[in-house]
């Protein structure tokens, strides 16, 4: 009888070991890594007639690169990058622009626009080979008119086209300390704000 007890206990215990091996040889999902800052360039001053037509906006931005875009890379965006600027501003409404959450969202769409504007001139290393996979895929996965009418009409829905409607830079942000999750872009200074009515 003693024997018997004796093996029961050894089992039971070989079997509690087990389980707490077990439990602590699961592998941990690696944390994601905040993308890493890297230099800042500036745009300049911008002057431009707001929305209503009646108002002057001026601003001055600069711009917070990732670690992928060095100094002399950044200079051949300012051009391109200007442009946005001057377009995103004169589309503002002057009397949201000026509270808090306003130059939230101008410095959240700014970043967006920068870093779509950046990728149609220069594509981002990386997301170049990302882009061709994904257009691999897109080819494998369509079968017909109907199969792409429906990929269009939830792309619509759910913001998935750079158009009418699309906001992404309203959504909620993985990290909310810069303005845009993904660079080359990854975060917006204005560094000087003013509004005058005519």
């Amino acid at each position: 009888m003693p024997m018997i007890i004796g093996l029961v206990v050894v089992i039971a215990a070989g079997g509690y070991f087990g389980l707490a091996k077990g439990k602590g040889g699961e592998k941990e999902k690696p944390k994601k890594e905040a993308p890493k800052l890297g230099g800042v360039t500036e745009l300049g001053e911008f002057t431009v007639n707001v929305k209503s037509g009646a108002t002057f906006m001026r601003a001055k931005v600069a711009v917070h690169f990732d670690k992928s875009i060095d100094a002399t890379h950044a200079e051949e965006y300012i051009p391109p990058l200007q442009d946005v600027v001057i377009d995103v501003l004169s589309d503002q409404n002057a009397d949201e622009v000026l509270t808090l959450e306003g130059k939230q969202i101008l410095r959240r769409r700014l970043a967006y626009e920068f870093n779509h504007r950046m990728h149609l001139v220069h594509p981002h290393e990386g997301e170049e080979k990302e882009e061709e996979k994904e257009e691999e895929k897109d080819g494998e996965e369509k079968e017909g008119e109907e199969k792409s009418d429906k990929k269009d009409e939830h792309a619509d829905d759910h913001g998935g086209g750079h158009g009418k409607g699309h906001t992404p830079w309203l959504d909620e942000a993985e990290w909310p300390e810069f303005d845009s999750d993904k660079g080359p872009i990854l975060k917006v200074y204005i560094t000087d704000l003013a509004m005058q009515r005519q």
